[in-house]
């Protein structure tokens, strides 16, 4: 579902780290403001790939203007938190032909409490990944038992 990048030396996250998503999670572009006027018209079905404390990397079948003129506004659910994050697209790039652009944005949040959620997220990381290991573990040892 996800990989964790950037552990230090113990094994723990900090709140530096990216989530990469193995399967791309869907999520709502909207525009929402244009040249300092307010717009918010929802624009594109997303999908994000890589959430950071500081940018989403994600994928669309539209072409987006790059400008600092243009504030988007991303709804995304992760770990049944719904995120609500304001900011701009920062780099596009062209997918192999295939119609899609990659885009990075960088965002700026409302919520002062995004830092914790991103935290809360980082924890269920670790408590998941930790249970698939056990489960593989276990599978393991069963198999071993049987054989």
């Amino acid at each position: 579902m996800f990989l964790l990048k950037n552990k230090n030396e113990r094994g723990f996250s900090n709140l530096n780290d990216s989530i990469h998503f193995q399967t791309k999670i869907d999520a709502e572009l909207y525009i929402f403001e244009v040249q300092k006027k307010c717009v918010n018209k929802k624009c594109a079905n997303i999908k994000v790939d890589i959430l950071d404390r500081k940018s989403i990397s994600f994928v669309s079948e539209v072409q987006l203007p790059i400008s600092e003129e243009v504030v988007y506004k991303i709804k995304v659910t992760v770990f049944q938190k719904e995120l609500e994050l304001f900011g701009v697209i920062k780099e596009k790039n062209e997918c192999n032909g295939n119609g899609e652009y990659q885009y990075h944005f960088t965002y700026f949040s409302l919520s002062e409490h995004f830092p914790y959620h991103l935290k809360i997220m980082k924890l269920k990381e670790a408590v998941i990944k930790k249970y698939q290991e056990n489960s593989l573990y276990v599978r393991k040892i069963a198999e071993k038992e049987l054989s």
